[in-house]
């Protein structure tokens, strides 16, 4: 299994919520991936992705969210619990 840093996503909405991301990225590496690909290759066990803080180095994993009734999306998930990092992520700007 492959892992990825995502550092940046992509939403129409500024303000937007887990179901508004259609990409997630790398502005480094500059790559982008829509978000179902993502959640499929994470669900196949294929690729990993995570988030990492720069001040404290701490990592945390995409996981996929299947709420009953809502299109499946992608959250952040570390030491034990969930989180909002990945809404915190500046916008993908990548050709």
């Amino acid at each position: 299994m492959a892992n990825f840093r995502v550092t940046c996503i992509t939403t129409p909405q500024v303000d937007g919520s887990y179901d508004s991301i259609t990409h997630i990225g790398n502005s480094i590496d500059q790559w982008t991936i829509e978000v179902d690909e993502a959640i499929a290759r994470i669900n196949s066990k294929r690729d990993a992705f995570y988030l990492q803080d720069d001040k404290t180095g701490k990592i945390s994993y995409l996981i996929v969210v299947n709420a009953e009734g809502e299109k499946a999306y992608l959250r952040g998930y570390g030491d034990g619990q969930y989180n909002d990092h990945l809404l915190t992520l500046n916008q993908c700007y990548i050709d």
